[in-house]
Formats: structure tokens, sequence, C-alpha cells
């Protein structure tokens, strides 16, 4: 952070000294430029320890997460994904699974009704529609 940015952010916070930055001698420069890295240090820290705790908590905190912040965010977030999409866990991924069988359910039934019907018309052996419906079934998931 440059003196720019202090000087903006106090002028943000409202205090007044910040309106004659010339006034402030370099030792106290120096003592705000300190004051200003410990909090940006603080609240840094605040979210690394946040990440830190959701890992651990996930059980999946290793040492290495203490030096890679990309890789402590990506495994937390990758965790709870797993989790979301977990069937066995989430009733909404349940919900989407079955969603999805009542869909390949309805399109098993309708390929079977017209194939059947198809081959009725041709007066063929019900052993013959039977197989054909089953074939064509089949054949759905070549498509």
């Amino acid at each position: 952070m440059n003196r720019e940015d202090m000087i903006r952010m106090a002028l943000e916070a409202g205090i007044p000294a910040a309106k004659y930055p010339s006034l402030i001698s370099d030792s106290d420069w120096e003592a705000l430029e300190r004051f200003a890295a410990i909090v940006a240090s603080a609240s840094e820290e605040q979210w690394k320890q946040a990440v830190i705790n959701e890992l651990v908590c996930c059980h999946i905190y290793n040492e290495s997460h203490d030096q890679d912040p990309r890789k402590s965010v990506h495994d937390a977030i990758s965790w709870n994904v797993e989790v979301a999409l977990d069937p066995i866990v989430s009733s909404q991924a349940q919900a989407l699974i079955d969603l999805g069988a009542a869909a390949e359910r309805e399109a098993c039934a309708i390929t079977a009704w017209s194939t059947g019907m198809d081959l009725h018309m041709k007066q063929y052996d019900a052993r013959e529609i039977g197989s054909a419906c089953a074939k064509a079934i089949r054949a759905r998931g070549n498509e």
C-alpha cells in the first residue's frame, strides 16, 4: 500500500490530518505504514484462518495448505462440490438423478411403444415384437 492509498482511505475514514499530508512527518508516515501493514496482515490472516478451518472441518487439511492459498481454496471448494453432488448426502442431487431416470424411462417407453406398434401393424409375432423393442431400447445408449 502506498501513501496515496493511505491518504485516500484516511480521507474516506474522516481523518482530518489526511487533508494535509505534507504536514505529516517522515517518522509518522513510517508509523502509519507499519500500522497499515499490520492491519492488512491481520485481514489476510482472518481469510487464511477461515479457509484452513474449513479444510480441517472437512478432514482434508494438510501442511501444504499453509503455503498454497490457491490449493487451499480449490480443495475446500472441490470437497463441498463433491458433497453437494453426492445423492446420499444431497436430496437435490438425488432429485436430479431421479428426474433423469424418469426421463429415460419415459423415452424407453416411447421407443418400445413406437417400435412395437410399427411391428404389430405389420403382423409380426409377439416374440419378435418384444425382441425388437428390447433391441431398440438398448440402441438408445448408442445414439
